[in-house]
């Protein structure tokens, strides 16, 4: 079946080789070492990871405990999955990410952030995350230290005067 369009508020349809899946609620959507959507939902209040059945349909839990709010995803080279969980509006610095092995079982990664949002990973496994309230991109390196991506120095822009009247 031909992959409909997205449509406003609707059921989420991801492309998966020409079919379709419905998530509810989806937040993230990240392919794993197999090629196959993995999404992130909060429907009903309650985080999952939903896998996308080969052939499209509706999406199947593939871990459905210890996230607050899921969003971002993304594998490393090895197919670990990193889920970017936002935490809770109401207390400060309560987003996370966690660590999820192709068994399913899951362990906090790092913990502490302020809103993290978007999630990628480098070939030498740095673990990329944004940060909504600060505006900030940091970097997680394999061990777990934050560092915080240093900005460019901003170029001057040298005007140039027009030139003189003939």
């Amino acid at each position: 079946m031909p992959c409909p369009p997205a449509c406003g508020r609707g059921p989420a349809r991801a492309q998966n080789l020409g079919t379709y899946a419905t998530v509810p609620e989806p937040w993230g959507l990240a392919f794993d070492a197999n090629g196959e959507p993995v999404h992130s939902s909060l429907a009903g209040g309650v985080g999952k990871i939903y896998k996308t059945p080969p052939g499209g349909g509706v999406g199947v839990p593939f871990v459905s405990s210890g996230f607050t709010d899921p969003r971002g995803i993304a594998f490393d080279a090895a197919g670990t999955m990193y889920v970017v969980d936002f935490g809770s509006a109401s207390m400060a610095n309560s987003g996370r990410i966690l660590k999820v092995t192709s068994a399913g079982v899951t362990s906090v990664f790092k913990s502490g952030l302020a809103a993290p949002l978007g999630i990628a990973i480098d070939p030498s496994g740095n673990v990329y995350v944004g940060l909504y309230i600060s505006n900030k991109v940091v970097r997680i390196t394999p061990a777990g230290v934050r560092e915080r991506l240093r900005r460019r120095p901003r170029r001057q822009l040298h005007r140039e005067r027009p030139p003189a009247c003939l």
